[in-house]
């Protein structure tokens, strides 16, 4: 059956761009409209009139902010089939017509309309869930994260304010929501104040404000970094005053951005209780009432997927693989995938692997036997945590604890065989020297403390020896990696449904 491609540059603010193709990928005409109903209507009507009865109709569209979104429903409810293609696919089919160097909304436009031709795998069908709470879902936790991200660089500045007034304080206050840091950041970031207050008046006070037990001995320590505030001109007036009326103005919103995230996170998790009553997700290790509503808007996602490689490769945590010729580059961490659902996958496999026998042989084996840093491990957890995902989502059955023999078992002694593995602490701090020596090594020496970069027979930028740690892993039935990657697919599986 022949089909014609319509390929459409979405404006935001302006009208959106369509280049029709006939079924040899010719240019047949092309259109402006906006996003009403009348002007869709009146391009839609042409293009019936101009194309053949026994022809079918494609649309093509670049994901442009959220009108995008708009159109596609439109034109799905019209009964039209809607696909979606990335800017980066896009800018290389405009560079393969021979115009890497220009950007126009008609190049654009055509190269969507004929990038079908070139790559038909790389379009993909805008799926519409059928039920607008899943819609709903999606949109409440992209505000959480949103919100996450606004918290933390309010946090930065906070942290930062407080630095500026009073050196050396913030270091003792990293949250600024603790009771006790609230009071320091709303009373006492004035430094002329601060240093003039007897230790034993201001524990009592502090005690008094934070609602938590503050010693004298944590107080002396407040006061006298207050003092060598001052003695740093610190408390000169109008400056102090200001800085201290920036930081409360800083602290409303900090608690204004927390008090809206907490609330957003009950609606979503409300959410959540009412598209999947059974409590499926949330049986995943890890997996508490934020991440619960995170990880099952994926589903709709998951529905369409066949393999749960494809869901790997769509969280970003795969390696990027460099190869030529005889050369293999590093591989590194993969910068694809949506940044709301990479906080949540970390965030999950690192509680993960504090409960979960498998996941935290998968974490041992990273540490000890890779020399992997704490980060790199979790990341190592990740895709087998939604490999497990997968199966919950794609089979719609609870997760099922179990052990490295692949026995089934109780939640509190799959945690005591989780933490049985747990790395001891001097590896950890091995790790930690051996890392810290590596970024070292990295970057060279510093420029500050007055040495040039030498060649690589400088004895200084010698690789530092590599961390050699014997495995010793209780039992004598560990599973390797690869068949804990294996096991969440097929065989004796870690989410065999409970009876």
């Amino acid at each position: 059956m022949k089909t014609w491609t319509v390929g459409v540059d979405v404006g935001v603010r302006s009208t959106h761009r369509a280049e029709v193709v006939d079924e040899r990928f010719e240019p047949v005409f092309h259109a402006r409209f906006t996003t009403h109903p009348e002007a869709i209507d009146r391009f839609l009507h042409e293009l019936a009139s101009r194309k053949p009865a026994e022809v079918s109709v494609r649309f093509v569209l670049e994901p442009t902010g959220s009108v995008w979104k708009t159109l596609a429903a439109y034109l799905v409810a019209r009964g039209y089939a809607v696909y979606q293609a990335t800017p980066t696919e896009v800018h290389g089919m405009r560079a393969a017509m021979g115009h890497r160097h220009r950007k126009t909304d008609k190049l654009d436009a055509l190269a969507l309309a004929k990038l079908p031709a070139v790559a038909p795998e790389r379009i993909r069908p805008v799926l519409l869930p059928p039920d607008p709470r899943w819609e709903q879902l999606q949109r409440g936790v992209r505000r959480e994260h949103k919100l996450a991200r606004r918290i933390a660089n309010s946090t930065n500045e906070l942290q930062a304010l407080l630095d500026e007034a009073i050196p050396g304080l913030a270091s003792l206050f990293p949250d600024p929501a603790q009771p006790l840091a609230q009071a320091i950041y709303r009373y006492w970031s004035h430094p002329g104040r601060l240093a003039r207050q007897a230790p034993e008046k201001l524990a009592r006070t502090l005690t008094r404000q934070s609602g938590r037990p503050v010693s004298v001995e944590e107080a002396a320590t407040l006061v006298e970094l207050a003092r060598q505030a001052v003695a740093l001109g610190r408390a000169q007036e109008p400056a102090a005053s200001a800085l201290c009326r920036e930081i409360a103005c800083e602290l409303r919103l900090f608690n204004l951005l927390t008090q809206e995230q907490r609330q957003v996170q009950a609606e979503n998790y409300a959410l959540y209780r009412d598209l999947d009553p059974q409590g499926h997700v949330q049986s995943l290790p890890g997996v508490g009432e934020v991440a619960a509503p995170a990880l099952l808007s994926l589903k709709p996602l998951v529905d369409r997927l066949p393999k749960t490689r494809q869901l790997r490769a769509y969280s970003g945590y795969v390696p990027k693989v460099e190869q030529s010729g005889q050369r293999v580059g590093h591989p590194r961490m993969s910068k694809a995938g949506p940044a709301w659902l990479k906080r949540i996958l970390y965030m999950a496999a690192d509680a993960a692997r504090r409960v979960d026998p498998q996941l935290a042989q998968v974490y041992r084996r990273a540490m000890m036997e890779k020399g992997a840093p704490h980060t790199k491990a979790v990341c190592a957890v990740v895709p087998h945590l939604l490999d497990r995902l997968f199966c919950v989502l794609k089979e719609n059955r609870p997760y099922e604890f179990r052990d490295l023999a692949q026995q089934p078992v109780e939640r509190t002694e799959a945690r005591a065989l989780a933490q049985a593995l747990a790395v001891p602490e001097e590896v950890r701090r091995r790790l930690r020297v051996r890392q810290k020596a590596m970024d070292q090594h990295r970057r060279g020496p510093s420029r500050r403390e007055g040495h040039r970069p030498e060649g690589p027979g400088d004895p200084q930028r010698e690789r530092p020896p590599a961390l050699s740690v014997p495995m010793q892993t209780p039992g004598s039935n560990a599973l390797g990696i690869e068949r804990v990657a294996r096991s969440a697919t097929r065989g004796p599986l870690a989410c065999k449904a409970t009876p």
